[in-house]
Protein backbone atom coordinates (compact mmCIF):
# COMPACT_ATOMS: atom_id res chain seq x y z
CA UNK A 1 0.00 0.00 0.00
CA UNK A 2 1.35 2.93 -1.16
CA UNK A 3 1.57 6.07 1.24
CA UNK A 4 2.85 8.79 -1.06
CA UNK A 5 0.67 11.41 -2.12
CA UNK A 6 0.53 11.59 -6.21
CA UNK A 7 -0.80 14.79 -7.95
CA UNK A 8 -3.97 13.97 -9.84
CA UNK A 9 -4.19 16.56 -13.09
CA UNK A 10 -8.11 15.36 -13.29
CA UNK A 11 -10.77 17.24 -11.26
CA UNK A 12 -14.62 16.11 -10.12
CA UNK A 13 -17.04 17.96 -11.62
CA UNK A 14 -18.41 18.91 -7.58
CA UNK A 15 -15.14 20.17 -6.31
CA UNK A 16 -15.50 24.06 -6.60
CA UNK A 17 -13.15 26.00 -8.46
CA UNK A 18 -9.84 27.25 -6.32
CA UNK A 19 -10.22 24.51 -4.28
CA UNK A 20 -8.11 21.45 -2.74
CA UNK A 21 -9.61 18.04 -2.76
CA UNK A 22 -7.55 15.46 -0.15
CA UNK A 23 -8.45 11.67 0.17
CA UNK A 24 -6.58 8.78 1.56
CA UNK A 25 -8.02 5.57 3.14
CA UNK A 26 -6.44 4.07 6.96
CA UNK A 27 -5.63 1.26 6.91
CA UNK A 28 -4.26 -1.56 9.58
CA UNK A 29 -1.03 -3.35 9.46
CA UNK A 30 -2.82 -5.78 7.59
CA UNK A 31 -4.02 -3.56 5.31
CA UNK A 32 -7.91 -3.99 6.81
CA UNK A 33 -10.12 -0.59 6.92
CA UNK A 34 -10.10 1.33 9.98
CA UNK A 35 -13.47 2.97 10.44
CA UNK A 36 -14.53 5.75 12.88
CA UNK A 37 -10.67 7.23 13.24
CA UNK A 38 -10.16 10.87 13.57
CA UNK A 39 -8.44 12.72 10.81
CA UNK A 40 -7.11 16.33 11.33
CA UNK A 41 -5.46 18.53 9.02
CA UNK A 42 -4.62 22.18 10.04
CA UNK A 43 -2.83 24.82 8.45
CA UNK A 44 1.08 26.28 9.17
CA UNK A 45 -0.27 29.46 9.02
CA UNK A 46 -3.51 31.07 8.14
CA UNK A 47 -6.20 29.26 6.59
CA UNK A 48 -9.68 30.40 5.01
CA UNK A 49 -13.01 28.83 5.75
CA UNK A 50 -12.63 25.35 4.18
CA UNK A 51 -15.43 23.69 2.45
CA UNK A 52 -17.37 20.44 3.53
CA UNK A 53 -15.66 19.94 6.30
CA UNK A 54 -16.26 21.18 10.80
CA UNK A 55 -13.52 23.04 12.39
CA UNK A 56 -11.42 21.32 14.40
CA UNK A 57 -12.80 20.96 18.08
CA UNK A 58 -11.33 24.10 20.33
CA UNK A 59 -9.73 21.46 22.98
CA UNK A 60 -7.25 20.45 19.61
CA UNK A 61 -6.27 23.96 19.59
CA UNK A 62 -5.43 23.61 15.73
CA UNK A 63 -6.16 26.37 13.21
CA UNK A 64 -7.67 23.79 10.92
CA UNK A 65 -10.38 20.79 10.54
CA UNK A 66 -11.36 17.78 10.89
CA UNK A 67 -13.39 14.27 9.86
CA UNK A 68 -13.67 10.68 10.46
CA UNK A 69 -12.79 7.82 8.41
CA UNK A 70 -16.11 6.11 7.01
CA UNK A 71 -16.81 2.08 7.24
CA UNK A 72 -14.13 1.36 4.11
CA UNK A 73 -11.69 4.00 6.05
CA UNK A 74 -12.11 6.38 3.62
CA UNK A 75 -11.78 10.04 4.45
CA UNK A 76 -11.89 13.06 2.25
CA UNK A 77 -11.36 16.90 2.54
CA UNK A 78 -12.26 19.99 0.70
CA UNK A 79 -10.53 23.54 1.02
CA UNK A 80 -9.02 26.55 -0.13
CA UNK A 81 -5.60 25.80 -0.50
CA UNK A 82 -3.31 26.89 2.66
CA UNK A 83 -1.20 30.20 2.39
CA UNK A 84 1.96 28.38 3.75
CA UNK A 85 1.61 24.52 4.58
CA UNK A 86 0.16 21.89 6.45
CA UNK A 87 -0.04 19.05 8.32
CA UNK A 88 -2.07 15.79 8.37
CA UNK A 89 -2.43 13.64 11.72
CA UNK A 90 -3.66 10.58 11.43
CA UNK A 91 -5.25 8.39 14.36
CA UNK A 92 -6.10 9.87 17.89
CA UNK A 93 -7.49 6.07 18.60
CA UNK A 94 -4.88 5.41 21.94
CA UNK A 95 -4.71 2.03 20.62
CA UNK A 96 -3.80 2.72 16.88
CA UNK A 97 -0.53 4.45 15.78
CA UNK A 98 -0.51 8.38 14.85
CA UNK A 99 0.90 8.90 11.30
CA UNK A 100 1.63 12.68 10.19
CA UNK A 101 1.97 14.02 7.12
CA UNK A 102 3.60 17.84 6.64
CA UNK A 103 2.87 20.01 3.55
CA UNK A 104 5.26 22.22 2.59
CA UNK A 105 7.94 23.86 0.20
CA UNK A 106 11.29 23.59 0.85
CA UNK A 107 11.75 21.17 3.24
CA UNK A 108 13.29 17.76 3.08
CA UNK A 109 11.01 15.78 5.49
CA UNK A 110 7.91 17.26 3.69
CA UNK A 111 5.41 16.34 1.19
CA UNK A 112 4.31 18.42 -2.20
CA UNK A 113 2.50 21.82 -1.00
CA UNK A 114 -1.11 21.41 -1.04
CA UNK A 115 -2.47 22.98 -4.68
CA UNK A 116 -5.83 23.41 -6.42
CA UNK A 117 -7.75 20.16 -7.50
CA UNK A 118 -7.18 16.57 -6.22
CA UNK A 119 -4.57 14.66 -4.42
CA UNK A 120 -4.81 10.93 -3.61
CA UNK A 121 -2.88 10.08 -0.29
CA UNK A 122 -3.93 5.86 -1.06
CA UNK A 123 -3.40 4.12 2.22
CA UNK A 124 -1.85 5.27 5.16
CA UNK A 125 -1.30 2.39 7.56
CA UNK A 126 -1.85 3.37 11.52
CA UNK A 127 -0.06 -0.11 13.34
CA UNK A 128 -1.38 -1.49 16.42
CA UNK A 129 -0.26 0.55 19.58
CA UNK A 130 -0.13 -0.15 23.40
CA UNK A 131 -2.12 2.64 26.40
CA UNK A 132 -1.70 3.10 29.76
CA UNK A 133 -4.35 4.03 32.00
CA UNK A 134 -4.33 5.14 35.20
CA UNK A 135 -5.09 7.70 37.90
CA UNK A 136 -3.21 10.12 39.71
CA UNK A 137 -3.79 11.68 43.09
CA UNK A 138 -1.89 13.70 45.27
CA UNK A 139 0.39 12.30 48.28
CA UNK A 140 -2.90 12.81 50.43
CA UNK A 141 -5.02 10.85 47.77
CA UNK A 142 -6.67 14.12 45.95
CA UNK A 143 -7.18 13.62 42.29
CA UNK A 144 -4.70 16.36 40.41
CA UNK A 145 -5.72 17.78 37.08
CA UNK A 146 -4.15 19.16 34.07
CA UNK A 147 -0.99 16.82 34.99
CA UNK A 148 1.54 15.62 32.25
CA UNK A 149 1.80 12.51 31.22
CA UNK A 150 4.45 11.45 28.57
CA UNK A 151 5.74 7.70 27.88
CA UNK A 152 9.24 6.86 28.73
CA UNK A 153 11.65 3.94 29.09
CA UNK A 154 13.48 4.81 32.07
CA UNK A 155 11.75 8.23 33.61
CA UNK A 156 14.14 10.56 31.88
CA UNK A 157 13.67 10.15 28.47
CA UNK A 158 11.10 10.11 26.22
CA UNK A 159 9.22 7.77 23.80
CA UNK A 160 6.94 11.00 21.68
CA UNK A 161 3.41 10.25 23.32
CA UNK A 162 1.83 12.71 25.72
CA UNK A 163 -1.72 12.97 27.85
CA UNK A 164 -3.24 14.84 30.42
CA UNK A 165 -5.30 14.04 33.54
CA UNK A 166 -9.01 15.04 34.04
CA UNK A 167 -10.85 16.60 36.50
CA UNK A 168 -10.48 13.15 38.25
CA UNK A 169 -6.99 12.57 37.61
CA UNK A 170 -7.69 9.96 34.91
CA UNK A 171 -5.92 9.26 31.56
CA UNK A 172 -5.41 7.01 29.03
CA UNK A 173 -1.61 7.46 27.42
CA UNK A 174 -1.67 5.40 23.99
CA UNK A 175 -0.27 5.12 20.50
CA UNK A 176 2.68 3.51 22.21
CA UNK A 177 4.41 1.69 19.98
CA UNK A 178 7.33 0.03 22.05
CA UNK A 179 7.30 -3.33 24.35
CA UNK A 180 7.79 -1.99 27.14
CA UNK A 181 7.42 1.79 28.31
CA UNK A 182 6.80 3.66 31.53
CA UNK A 183 4.45 7.23 32.21
CA UNK A 184 6.70 10.41 33.75
CA UNK A 185 3.77 12.66 35.62
CA UNK A 186 4.83 16.16 36.03
CA UNK A 187 2.43 19.24 37.37
CA UNK A 188 3.40 22.96 39.20
CA UNK A 189 4.01 23.08 42.53
CA UNK A 190 4.52 18.95 42.43
CA UNK A 191 7.54 16.76 42.39
CA UNK A 192 7.90 15.18 39.02
CA UNK A 193 7.01 11.01 39.46
CA UNK A 194 7.87 8.24 36.85
CA UNK A 195 5.84 4.68 37.40
CA UNK A 196 7.25 1.55 35.29
CA UNK A 197 8.43 0.64 33.22
CA UNK A 198 5.56 -1.82 32.13
CA UNK A 199 5.38 -4.56 29.57
CA UNK A 200 2.74 -3.75 26.84
CA UNK A 201 0.81 -5.70 24.39
CA UNK A 202 -0.24 -3.65 21.42
CA UNK A 203 -3.88 -3.61 21.27
CA UNK A 204 -4.08 -3.70 24.69
CA UNK A 205 -4.52 -1.43 27.63
CA UNK A 206 -2.48 -1.74 30.75
CA UNK A 207 -3.49 -0.32 34.01
CA UNK A 208 -5.20 0.93 35.85
CA UNK A 209 -2.38 2.22 37.49
CA UNK A 210 -1.72 4.64 40.50
CA UNK A 211 0.40 7.63 40.41
CA UNK A 212 1.01 10.01 43.63
CA UNK A 213 3.21 13.73 43.31
CA UNK A 214 4.19 14.44 46.84
CA UNK A 215 4.41 18.37 47.09
CA UNK A 216 7.03 20.52 45.43
CA UNK A 217 10.16 22.10 47.26
CA UNK A 218 10.05 25.18 47.89
CA UNK A 219 13.14 27.56 47.14
CA UNK A 220 13.28 31.03 47.86
CA UNK A 221 15.99 33.63 47.60
CA UNK A 222 17.58 37.29 46.81
CA UNK A 223 19.08 38.49 44.44
CA UNK A 224 21.60 41.88 45.02
CA UNK A 225 23.89 44.22 43.32
CA UNK A 226 27.44 44.67 44.08
CA UNK A 227 26.45 47.53 46.20
CA UNK A 228 23.65 45.39 48.42
CA UNK A 229 21.14 46.97 46.11
CA UNK A 230 18.03 44.37 45.37
CA UNK A 231 18.04 43.32 41.64
CA UNK A 232 14.79 42.93 39.98
CA UNK A 233 14.64 41.23 36.48
CA UNK A 234 17.18 38.52 36.82
CA UNK A 235 16.18 35.04 35.36
CA UNK A 236 16.89 32.71 37.07
CA UNK A 237 17.17 28.75 36.01
CA UNK A 238 16.91 25.62 38.35
CA UNK A 239 18.42 22.71 36.39
CA UNK A 240 18.36 19.20 38.25
CA UNK A 241 20.29 16.33 37.54
CA UNK A 242 17.26 14.94 34.87
CA UNK A 243 13.84 16.18 35.27
CA UNK A 244 12.58 19.50 34.37
CA UNK A 245 13.56 22.97 34.45
CA UNK A 246 12.37 25.40 36.43
CA UNK A 247 12.81 29.43 35.18
CA UNK A 248 11.51 31.75 37.19
CA UNK A 249 12.21 36.11 37.80
CA UNK A 250 13.48 38.36 40.61
CA UNK A 251 11.10 41.05 42.06
CA UNK A 252 11.44 44.63 42.50
CA UNK A 253 12.90 43.68 45.90
CA UNK A 254 15.21 41.48 44.30
CA UNK A 255 13.79 38.17 45.29
CA UNK A 256 12.55 35.38 43.85
CA UNK A 257 10.94 32.11 44.52
CA UNK A 258 10.12 28.65 42.78
CA UNK A 259 8.57 25.10 43.39
CA UNK A 260 11.55 22.00 42.82
CA UNK A 261 9.28 19.41 40.61
CA UNK A 262 12.58 17.49 40.52
CA UNK A 263 13.77 15.62 44.01
CA UNK A 264 17.39 16.50 45.33
CA UNK A 265 20.11 19.14 44.03
CA UNK A 266 19.37 21.27 41.25
CA UNK A 267 22.38 23.74 39.90
CA UNK A 268 21.48 27.41 39.86
CA UNK A 269 22.05 29.92 37.07
CA UNK A 270 21.42 33.81 37.34
CA UNK A 271 21.53 36.43 34.46
CA UNK A 272 20.41 39.95 33.77
CA UNK A 273 20.95 42.22 30.72
CA UNK A 274 24.35 44.23 32.12
CA UNK A 275 25.22 42.20 34.34
CA UNK A 276 27.46 39.13 34.16
CA UNK A 277 26.42 36.10 34.97
CA UNK A 278 26.43 34.57 38.50
CA UNK A 279 29.76 32.40 38.02
CA UNK A 280 29.73 30.09 40.43
CA UNK A 281 31.33 27.14 39.18
CA UNK A 282 30.74 28.31 35.32
CA UNK A 283 27.40 30.24 36.82
CA UNK A 284 25.77 27.38 38.33
CA UNK A 285 25.46 26.63 42.10
CA UNK A 286 24.61 23.62 44.08
CA UNK A 287 20.71 24.54 45.81
CA UNK A 288 18.36 21.88 47.76
CA UNK A 289 15.07 23.15 48.45
CA UNK A 290 14.87 24.78 51.50
CA UNK A 291 18.24 26.13 51.66
CA UNK A 292 17.58 29.77 51.57
CA UNK A 293 19.60 31.68 48.79
CA UNK A 294 21.19 34.93 47.97
CA UNK A 295 23.46 35.79 44.98
CA UNK A 296 25.11 39.31 44.44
Amino acid sequence: ASTEPAADAGQEADLGPGLCRLRGRLVDGQGRPLAGQVVVLYALGMWPEATGTQPIAASRGLPGFETRSDAEGAFRFEFPPPAVGANLIAGFDPLVGQRVLLFSAGRPDALAPLEPGIRELGDLVLPAAAAISGRVLSSEGRPLAQVLLSSSGQGWDTLGQSATSDAEGRFVLGGIQASRAGVSASALEHQSAFAGPFDLTPGQIHGPIEIRLEPGGRLEGRVVGAQGEPLAGVRIDLLPNGGRIVTTESDAQGRFEAVLQTPGAHRLLARREGYRARDIGEGLLEVEAGTPVELV
